[in-house]
């Protein structure tokens, strides 16, 4: 299970490097990977063996304290972006998630604004399909 979810990881990778920038760090831990882009967004993922989950987690430095004059501006972007894609409704996002027995969260905090999947390991290409799709072609 665990080299099925690592290969659909390098294939999220690679996907949002060729459609962003260079990955300028990456890292490699028990406690997960972490990839560091050249645009400032970064990405964490985390398999958990004992529980046969994995979670995605985005992270993009726009943030509560980014937001200057116009408070409010970054927590309302976040949230835009799981209002829907060309082809998935903020439904559809949200049931594509949950269907396979996962969860899809975004949050604002004072440094960063965060996209999280977490789903069972065996519905990883659900995740990242849904990912991809939100960062890609969202309707915002």
């Amino acid at each position: 299970m665990k080299r099925v979810v690592g290969l659909w990881l390098v294939v999220f990778s690679v996907l949002l490097v060729s459609c962003t920038t260079k990955v300028a760090l990456e890292e490699h831990t028990d406690a997960g990977s972490k990839y560091v882009l050249e645009n400032g967004m970064t990405v964490i993922t985390k398999e958990n063996p004992d529980t046969g989950m994995v979670a995605i987690d985005l992270l993009v430095k726009r943030s509560l304290a980014a937001d200057g004059s116009k408070p409010g501006l970054g927590h309302f972007t976040n949230r835009l972006l799981l209002t829907g894609t060309e082809k998935r409704t903020r439904e559809q996002i949200i049931s594509d998630i949950e269907s396979k027995g996962g969860d899809i969260t975004a949050r604002t905090f004072a440094e960063y604004a965060e996209i999280l999947v977490e789903i069972p390991s065996e519905h990883v290409d659900v995740a990242l399909d849904v990912l991809a799709d939100v960062l890609l072609h969202s309707q915002i």
